[in-house]
């Protein structure tokens, strides 16, 4: 299956770009690679994407959130949002990479969040909006967060989404982080600062930089008392002029 991926020819080109010159553009080339959207390969059925994720290593599971992490980090500093974040707005290489798309500038997410509501399609749950969004079409990097760490959630848990996905949430109602128990195959990387991620109030959501590095912590012992390959090198590249991968 081949996708456009905008991240790297943004990332690319902004690296010329002084710090002071706002970046005003949403993309500027597109490269095509072979992937599969993530969802595909962390569901929880029977199907064959299901069997190839219960094999899933630990290693593997640590490069893939090194590179979501990663990249939710580069967005922010960049200005931009990821509105609508999800295991299917993330596509994953042959190589093990995980690649971002469908994001926009910090100042149109608000608008996108509106429109995404109007879609009779798209569940109105806590899974895809965060309650700011859900209720008051609010989108701001603590937004980012919540949806980041949905996205984490359902890489270590096959799929399964933290809250549930029938209850109805009404305005007023109080937000409680769902109680959930760590997926037992994944122990070695619990990280209870996730959970924060989910406060109702967004000021007690720790940043994207403070969820990534409590995350590199935990790569970091693991690969300082174990056999690990260190799956923490930046997974950006620049672009080349003729970047087709063929299947």
């Amino acid at each position: 299956m081949t996708f456009p991926f905008f991240l790297a020819a943004i990332l690319d080109f902004g690296r010329h770009l002084g710090k002071s010159e706002p970046i005003k553009f949403s993309y500027l080339i597109t490269e095509h690679l072979v992937c599969d959207p993530l969802d595909s390969l962390i569901t929880s059925d029977s199907s064959a994407q299901g069997e190839l994720s219960s094999t899933m290593s630990v290693t593997e599971v640590m490069k893939m959130l090194a590179g979501i992490l990663e990249g939710m980090e580069v967005l922010k500093s960049y200005g931009f949002l990821h509105p609508g974040l999800s295991t299917k707005k993330i596509l994953y290489t042959k190589q093990g990479q995980c690649k971002l798309y469908d994001f926009c500038l910090a100042e149109d997410a608000p608008k996108i969040i509106a429109f995404k509501k109007t879609q009779d399609e798209v569940s109105k749950s806590l899974n895809l909006f965060p309650p700011e969004a859900l209720f008051r079409s609010e989108y701001t990097a603590e937004s980012d967060v919540w949806a980041t760490a949905i996205v984490i959630w359902e890489v270590i848990a096959d799929g399964k989404p933290p809250f549930a996905v029938d209850k109805e949430i009404k305005p007023g109602d109080t937000i409680i982080a769902p109680n959930l128990l760590w997926p037992e195959r994944f122990l070695q990387l619990r990280n209870f600062l996730l959970f924060d991620c989910w406060s109702e109030n967004c000021s007690l959501r720790p940043s994207i930089h403070q969820l990534r590095a409590s995350f590199k912590t935990i790569f970091e012992k693991l690969i300082d008392h174990s056999f690990y390959e260190i799956p923490m090198a930046t997974l950006y590249t620049p672009m080349v002029s003729s970047c087709v991968e063929e299947q």
